[in-house]
Formats: C-alpha cells, sequence, structure tokens
C-alpha cells in the first residue's frame, strides 16, 4: 500500500450561540466514520471525546446520525443545535466553533501490487479516486481543482464502499483519513469471503 498525506484536517464541532446554556446538546453526526464514531454502539474515538467535553461543561448529549451530507444541513435547518465533525471549511455561518479536538490525516491510498506512483496532489488526475463525502471543501485548493479536471473522481458518504471499489479493483486510489482506512481494512477478510 502507498500512501501520501494530502493535509491535515483539524476539526470540531460547530454549536449555535442558543445551544450553549442548555442543558442537553442535540448534536447531528455523520453515520459511519468508524474508528472517530462508530453509530452501532454510540461511542467512537471522537465521539467520546466530544460527549466528555460537553458532561464537564454540565450539558447531556443526544446524537442523531445522519449521512455526512446533512450534517451541516440539520444545523442550517434548525434540527439540531450542533454539528460534529466540521470546521471553517464547511461554510456554516453564525455558529461557534468549539477548539480543535480532533486532527484527521488524509491520505490516497492505493495498492501496492498496482505500483501507483503519487508524490503530489497534481499526480492524482491522472487515477481514479474515490474520495469521502464534500472532500474538495475540506482538502484545499489544489484537490478541489484535480477532483474538476478529472473525469474518474467521485465522492462516496459511505467510506466502507470506497474500501471495497479499493479491493476488488474498481479504483485506483481512495482519499481518506489513516485510521478510518485501517479500521476498514481490518475487515478486508470479511469482503473477501463473502465474494467466494
Amino acid at each position: 500500500m502507498r500512501s501520501i498525506a494530502l493535509l491535515y484536517a483539524s476539526l470540531c464541532c460547530a454549536i449555535f450561540s442558543t445551544a450553549a446554556k442548555a442543558e442537553e446538546i442535540v448534536m447531528s453526526v455523520g453515520l459511519a466514520l468508524p474508528p472517530y464514531v462508530i453509530s452501532e454502539n454510540n461511542h467512537g474515538m471522537e465521539l467520546d471525546i466530544v460527549r466528555a467535553a460537553l458532561a464537564e461543561k454540565g450539558h447531556q448529549l443526544t446524537v442523531k446520525y445522519v449521512p455526512f451530507m446533512r450534517v451541516k444541513t440539520s444545523l442550517e435547518d434548525g434540527k439540531v443545535n450542533a454539528a460534529m465533525t466540521v470546521n471553517e471549511a464547511s461554510g456554516l455561518n453564525n455558529v461557534h466553533y468549539s477548539d480543535v479536538h480532533m486532527t484527521y490525516q488524509n491520505v490516497a491510498v492505493g495498492l501496492q501490487s498496482k505500483g501507483h506512483q503519487v508524490a503530489s496532489v497534481q499526480d492524482l488526475a491522472s487515477f481514479s479516486i474515490v474520495a469521502f463525502q464534500d472532500a474538495t471543501k475540506y482538502l484545499g485548493a489544489d484537490f478541489a481543482a484535480m477532483a474538476k479536471a478529472n473525469k474518474g473522481y467521485k465522492e462516496m458518504a459511505r467510506q466502507e464502499a470506497q474500501i471495497k471499489l479499493l479491493f476488488t479493483g474498481r479504483t485506483n486510489l481512495v482519499v481518506m483519513d489513516r485510521n478510518i482506512f485501517t479500521y476498514y481494512r481490518g475487515q478486508k477478510k470479511k469482503w473477501m469471503l463473502a465474494r467466494q
């Protein structure tokens, strides 16, 4: 496996100012982001940090799981009073961002057997790529320009599906956080057995 770090995205929560005084914080959280968020057991590395930080200030967290694309809109539409795993690049207005509590390291990953050589964001232009949803908003102007010009570029909400596409040879590269990739790579044997 070859990977190249594209950039670090420091992520935080956005909270409408009226929520700061509330006992209960209702927060939209993306459905599938293990190991950061594991909706099946209502835990995960990032979710547990946010829950503990809010509890320290006397707040109780109620999580509303939504597709990643709706995390931001559920806050904008007033369906929740907080959103997790967003930062200033998300384009949310009239919100207060928490301090950075988690840093994601997004990388491009390909199969070593394919021998893909990637040294820069521009090198990605010649490959088919599946990235996480809204990657073009979070990974900078060079990445967004590459994606726009690359006919083989697409984004998916479910990162487990990205990994399946990589291991079945239906895409050259996936772009995702290193820990998310490691988590799903551990599931590879299950997928391979299921295909037999």
